[in-house]
């Protein structure tokens, strides 16, 4: 009986590494594991000796799996099936065996697993003193992202509060009193190559601005997009509205007081993120609208930052942000500068 045991032990281990993924390259060499997903003409692999690792469709002869994938095809053809190598070189057999058997490409094979479902975060902080300060802060953010084969949805919310007490009165302050909402969408005419139109609305109590408004379209590429790595750069053009409150006080600085300001600008940023581990991210991201009107009027948004993960889905993020509009409300300056620590729950 233990002779039997440990034979069922052994058949059992080798039907478990029997069922592995395996990735075949074109160099010869294969890796063992699991096929997580395939986008953007780069696939993700789980080994168990080499950990998670990220591979160019390109080099690659062939893959396997006799567990289902969800595979979707050049084209717009989607099965959802086991895959095995065929029998000419640089093809792969989907649901090998059955009726709906089909040999591909690997070149063909424009997805696995791909993201479909919503993702996103939820950020808040609070900070109160009392004492020799009194001060009140918060802040709340949420952000949200929708990735399909060929497109991409983002969409997010920012309010930002503080107020703080006068020694010599008494009477608390609002020191910032701002909010914005922006939603983009992205079209991916090849896996790096994309086409946005974006929107963003914003209202800043203290720097007297009632409302900005601007739409934009333009271009995108995508150099990078891996979990551990993400880094693209866009050009386009943007339409600015904007809108101000009359000062509190009039002085030689805002006798000329303007109620709105508009113009077409060209748009130029950047956008890059690096997952060093589990608990590690570097983010940073800047955004120029240059007026075509005149030169000296342009704004630029700028975020740099980290996240630090705590457990589970929670996470600790410090953000350094810059606004800078060249052409402010009358009695405004030209710049806020903040710093912002949260702690933040994704899903």
């Amino acid at each position: 009986m233990l002779r039997a045991g440990c034979i069922g032990v052994i058949v059992l281990l080798l039907s478990n590494q029997g069922l592995a993924d395996e990735i075949f390259f074109k160099n010869g060499d294969r890796l063992s594991g699991q096929i997580v997903r395939m986008e953007g003409g780069r696939l993700t692999f789980k080994s168990k000796f080499a950990g998670e690792v990220t591979v160019n469709r390109s080099d690659l002869e062939s893959f396997k799996s006799d567990e289902p994938l969800d595979v979707r095809l050049e084209g717009g053809g989607t099965m959802k099936a086991a895959v095995s190598e065929a029998a000419k070189q640089g093809d792969v057999t989907i649901a090998p065996g059955t009726p709906q058997a089909r040999t591909v490409p690997v070149e063909q094979v424009k997805a696995i697993n791909p993201k479909d479902g919503w993702s996103g975060s939820l950020l808040a902080g609070l900070l109160v003193t009392r004492g020799n300060s009194d001060t009140d802060n918060a802040n709340f953010e949420a952000n949200v992202e929708k990735r399909r084969l060929d497109d991409r949805l983002t969409a997010g919310a920012t309010y930002l509060f503080g107020r703080q007490r006068d020694p010599a009165t008494g009477e608390k302050r609002t020191t910032t009193d701002n909010w914005n909402a922006r939603a983009k969408y992205d079209y991916f005419y090849s896996p790096k190559l994309y086409g946005y139109a974006n929107v963003k609305v914003e209202k800043d109590n203290i720097a007297n601005l009632d409302l900005r408004l601007t739409p934009g379209i333009g271009l995108g590429y995508q150099f990078v997009d891996r979990d551990d790595l993400k880094a693209s750069a866009e050009a386009g053009l943007t339409y600015v509205y904007e809108k101000f409150s009359p000062p509190d006080t009039t002085t030689a600085a805002t006798a000329e007081f303007r109620e709105h300001n508009e113009y077409l600008s060209g748009r130029l940023a950047y956008k890059i993120e690096k997952k060093f581990n589990d608990r590690l991210t570097l983010f940073q991201d800047t955004e120029y609208l240059p007026s075509f009107k005149d030169i000296d009027d342009y704004l630029i948004n700028a975020n740099a930052g980290m996240r630090v993960g705590l457990t589970g889905s929670l996470f600790l993020e410090y953000k350094f942000t810059l606004s800078y509009d060249s052409v402010p409300a009358p009695g405004a300056s030209n710049d806020d500068l903040r710093h912002v620590l949260s702690v933040g729950w994704q899903f």
